[in-house]
């Protein structure tokens, strides 16, 4: 029994491993066979590729010069095009790595178009969307309203670094108020990094707070859920803002206020400053800005009732656009390198201030500058103006402050009587000439400087009814006659200057006698 039992096992391990064997020895046949369909194939594909080749060759041997020529060109165009949009591609990877730095915020969005390429993208690679737990049917009715408000709330998504097709970066920006918030956000944080935030005196919260009017000299409309998001007001005055203004700060259509006068930001004022359509008050004073004024900045900020940009650079002429700015009350480019006449103003209807001291200014006074009728102050001294004072003047009825000192100007000034409200009139370094007029009508005058011009004739007794003189010079003139005895009447008088001219000398010294008694602060140059 035992050796029966012993060669049955002897009998079936030899029928497994016969077996194996002809399993592999099949395996072996299956996969030449397939070896050799594979070649079979391969050849057949070969013979194709060789006839498809003969026919290419017979194409072209039938092709004339002309069409050789035309597929010549299409191939080069074609490898040129490819060869540009890949440096091209290089050129946006560079710039994409700066724009980074901006690309912080999460895209709420599962699609989004590319700035660079101009194709939509779905979901990056490496971007997930996050996804809830699926509650049960047998949670309580509490669970599930809970679970029905989340669906409303939106989704989102880690941020997307970089656009699939052209692997630029970007910031992608929401639609709505958080877009709004999301765009403001990067612009002035943009800007926080072209003008050298982190060298600024005041910067708290920058970049720091998500809250937007938590950054210091920023007013932003976010301070409940209805709010637009949107940033209304820049206000950085004397904070140590180094650099050129970055483009991406006139991306905030809607400022209202930009003030950042008396810091160190040059180079020339970017054209895009024409997209702050809602501006009100630009203030950039005081800085190193050099260039022309922007023709598109007068033509497309019509809301704008304030422009300053004295003590900078600035040259070039004033654009005759700005008599397109309806809305302006004041304009201050004073201290500057500007050139070229002065355009028409007589469309600033509403203007109540225009200073364009110390610049290189030449031609005439304007002509209509009666249609400013709301003008309280008017300087355009240290320059290089010529020609007579319009009578258009006269009709300055609300003018308070007239500085037209240090030009050539010449010819009378008798229109200057009917400025009744005026109180500071300067008038000196001219060459006006004639008689002096009538004073009595301007009883607010208080500073009187008509000296350096070729005025002749005596001084006018109406001068001593003037109770609020403080300040009173003729010197360098051709005035001849009598000093009024009045003037010791002129109890707020501070200074007066009669000197180098021809006054008789009897009434000179009994003047001054008469002041040294009354007025001995006002004696010196008489």
């Amino acid at each position: 029994m035992a050796s029966t039992t012993l060669e049955d096992q002897l009998q079936r391990k030899l029928e497994r491993s016969h077996a194996k064997k002809e399993a592999k020895a099949k395996e072996a046949r299956l996969l030449k066979h397939e070896d050799e369909v594979r070649m079979i194939e391969q050849k057949k594909f070969e013979k194709e590729m060789e006839r498809e080749d003969m026919k290419i060759a017979d194409d072209v041997a039938n092709f004339t010069s002309a069409e050789l020529e035309n597929h010549a060109n299409i191939f080069l165009s074609t490898y040129e095009s490819l060869v540009e949009g890949r440096k091209l591609r290089a050129e946006k990877l560079v710039i994409g790595e700066k724009k980074a730095k901006l690309a912080k915020v999460p895209n709420p969005f599962r699609d989004w178009r590319c700035n660079g390429c101009n194709k939509t993208n779905t979901v990056a690679p490496g971007t997930k969307k996050k996804k809830k737990k699926k509650k049960k049917a047998a949670e309580d009715s509490d669970s599930d309203s809970d679970s029905d408000s989340d669906d409303g709330k939106d989704k989102t998504l880690e941020p997307i670094t970089r656009c699939y097709y052209c692997g630029v970066s970007h910031t992608y920006i929401p639609r709505g108020k958080r877009g709004a918030m999301v765009l403001a956000a990067n612009a002035l944080e943009a800007t926080y990094i072209g003008l050298d935030g982190d060298e600024w005196t005041h910067r708290k919260g920058w970049i720091k707070s998500s809250k937007l009017s938590n950054w210091h000299g920023v007013t932003a409309d976010d301070e409940d859920d209805r709010a637009s998001g949107a940033v209304l007001k820049i206000d950085l005055p004397n904070n140590n803002l180094k650099g050129e203004l970055p483009s991406q700060l006139f991306k905030l259509k809607t400022l209202t206020h930009l003030l950042l006068d008396q810091n160190e930001i040059m180079g020339a004022i970017p054209e895009e400053i024409a997209n702050l359509t809602e501006l009100r008050f630009l203030d950039i004073g005081g800085c190193q800005l050099t260039g022309p004024i922007p023709i598109d900045l007068c033509h497309s900020l019509p809301n704008l009732k304030t422009l300053a940009l004295a003590g900078n650079k600035i040259s070039g002429t004033i654009p005759d656009s700005l008599s397109k700015m309806e809305s302006l009350r004041s304009l201050w480019l004073q201290d500057n390198k500007i050139c070229g006449a002065i355009p028409p103003l007589g469309a600033l209807d509403e203007i109540h201030q225009i200073d364009l001291s110390n610049n290189s200014i030449g031609g005439d006074l304007p002509y209509d500058i009666n249609g400013c009728r709301e003008l309280e102050r008017f300087d355009v001294s240290n320059n290089f103006l010529t020609g007579k004072l319009p009578g258009a003047f006269a009709r300055l009825s609300n003018i308070t402050d007239l500085n037209l000192s240090s030009n050539t100007l010449q010819g009378p000034i008798t229109m200057v009587t009917e400025l009744n409200k005026l109180c500071y009139l300067n008038v000196s370094h001219n060459k006006f000439d004639g008689k002096l007029p009538n004073l009595e009508s301007l009883f607010f005058l208080a500073e009187v400087r008509l000296n350096d011009n070729h005025f002749g004739g005596p001084l006018p007794d109406s001068v001593t009814t003037l109770e609020n003189m403080t300040i009173l010079e003729v010197q360098d003139n051709y005035m001849t006659g009598d000093v009024p005895i009045g003037l010791k009447k002129l109890k707020q008088l501070t200074k007066i200057d009669l000197t180098n001219n021809k006054f008789d000398r009897y009434s000179l010294a009994e003047c001054r006698i008469s002041l040294e008694k009354h007025l001995p602060n006002c004696v010196r140059n008489i």
